[in-house]
């Protein structure tokens, strides 16, 4: 049975893929293990698909996917279900990997400690600016804000699933992640593996360094960067966590979160202007508006997620000792 799936999805991001597959070339596969590499395409129009199908790993059979439904989330279920490893490892197209990334996420997983586990994502240098906060950094992926002694969620650029994970939770909520709401169907992932009774390991140490494209570092990106955190954290708290509100209530909320934006803009004019592209407070304010407006947009519809349902699922699936996964 293959060892480990390397999961990689890419939508028209050619010249940035290029250097991710140049540093997943390098990295070692261990030995005794059988690796294969799943490069899934997700409806590129540019180059994509060539750079794709040219690359060759020395230690690792490699596929070339296509998965015509866009967004991310489709993509990886595209990888998850093609994938026949005992250990799905998941990364982006602008990371660069470190030596020991195969090693380092995968053994968790194959000695039976955990179920998934959690990689260190780290920023480039390239990418770090002297007003940038937590929550900035947050939001392009990092992971200095999750408790490495107890993980609550994984981030995409850097996560590693057994793969009989995926015969409880059904993979990734395509109305999340990029080219839908734009973020986190890791999340909400990482929420459901852990109502089914699986546990989450971190990895810090072992560190991918995300190398964002200079148009992330924008006014007009950080803007949407927060509407999508906003759009996201709504879906997750409508659809998973079950807080339906009643409309005056919604409408109340949008109306008081928009003011207060509002405001902060105003004062800000007054005193010249932001030092910053986009301030932490004013990042946190439009994350409320947003998260507010989308729940008036999901208002009335049925719950998508029943975390009660989930676990009973857990508890009726046989539990694989990883002996028995290897048979």
């Amino acid at each position: 049975m293959t060892t480990v799936s390397v999961i990689l999805c890419s939508h028209n991001r050619a010249a940035h893929l290029k250097e991710t597959l140049a540093s997943l070339r390098t990295t070692d596969v261990p030995a005794g293990w059988t690796v294969e590499v799943l490069l899934v395409d997700n409806a590129s129009t540019d180059d994509t698909p060539a750079v794709m199908r040219a690359f060759e790993h020395p230690q690792a059979a490699v596929r070339v996917l296509q998965e015509k439904n866009r967004g991310l989330s489709h993509a990886r279920n595209c990888g998850v279900r093609a994938a026949r490893g005992r250990v799905l490892l998941f990364t982006d197209d602008d990371v660069r990997l470190p030596d020991g990334w195969m090693e380092g996420m995968a053994t968790p997983i194959l000695e039976g400690t955990a179920d998934a586990v959690a990689g260190g994502v780290e920023l480039s240098a390239a990418s770090q600016r002297a007003w940038m906060t937590a929550h900035h950094r947050d939001l392009l992926a990092s992971t200095e804000r999750i408790d490495p002694a107890c993980p609550e969620r994984m981030v995409g650029a850097n996560m590693a699933v057994s793969a009989r994970v995926f015969e409880v939770v059904p993979g990734f909520d395509p109305a999340l992640g990029p080219g839908r709401l734009g973020l986190g169907g890791e999340t909400l992932f990482s929420l459901q593996l852990r109502a089914a009774g699986f546990q989450i390991a971190s990895a810090f140490e072992v560190a991918v360094r995300h190398c964002p494209e200079a148009t992330r570092m924008s006014r007009e990106a950080w803007k949407e960067a927060a509407a999508q955190s906003g759009q996201a954290g709504a879906y997750r708290s409508y659809h998973w966590a079950h807080r339906h509100y009643a409309l005056p209530v919604l409408l109340a909320g949008w109306l008081y979160q928009r003011c207060r934006l509002g405001w902060y803009q105003g004062v800000q004019a007054l005193w010249g202007g932001p030092s910053s592209p986009m301030p932490t407070r004013e990042l946190l304010l439009r994350r409320r508006v947003h998260r507010v407006r989308q729940h008036l947009r999901e208002y009335g519809k049925p719950a998508k997620h029943d975390p009660h349902a989930l676990s009973t699922k857990a508890r009726r699936s046989p539990v694989l000792t990883p002996d028995a996964e290897a048979e």
